[in-house]
């Protein structure tokens, strides 16, 4: 719903207990909206080897999150390039 009503530049998705939900959401998504770049946040390593190898369509990447806030840095410079490449 809220995607309908107002433009966003990227989507970030947060990985709680459930890992079928964010794959599910990011799918429904990116089938409305296939050019919008959409990230997965861990919370742990141990959580991207359940991802590793399955990143398929649903996600654009994936992002261990450890308390840090360079990781969002790091999302934000990765849109940008990728809009500089496609210029």
């Amino acid at each position: 719903d809220e995607l309908q009503k107002k433009n966003y530049d990227l989507i970030i998705i947060m990985m709680g207990t459930d890992k079928t939900g964010p794959t599910r959401l990011s799918e429904s998504i990116k089938s409305v909206y296939p050019f919008l770049p959409v990230f997965l946040l861990l919370h742990n390593n141990r959580d991207a080897a359940f991802f590793k190898g399955s990143l398929n369509k649903s996600f654009d990447n994936v992002f261990v999150w450890n308390g840090q806030s360079q990781v969002f840095f790091a999302m934000i410079k990765m849109v940008l390039n990728n809009l500089m490449e496609s210029e």
